[in-house]
């Protein structure tokens, strides 16, 4: 089953959650300086060549969310 948007949301504002700005951010607040920079991430890393070693986590998927979980994660690393 594909992870449903919302939680790939909240899997991202989980990761934005752990990033240090610089204090000369851009936007109006930390919040959406945050989000400009993981869209600045996202367009460079875009242009990247395909990694067909690169894949999504496939050890178990949360019936609650449905994110994905390595295969020895005692709980969902996203909801618990």
């Amino acid at each position: 089953e594909p992870t449903r948007a919302h939680s790939a949301a909240i899997s991202l504002l989980f990761t934005m959650k752990h990033w240090s700005l610089p204090h000369t951010h851009s936007g109006c607040c930390a919040f959406h300086a945050s989000v400009l920079l993981a869209k600045g991430l996202i367009k460079r890393i875009l242009k990247d060549p395909c990694n067909p070693h690169w894949y999504p986590l496939a050890g178990w998927q949360c019936r609650i969310c449905t994110c994905m979980n390595h295969e020895s994660a005692p709980r969902c690393d996203m909801c618990g």
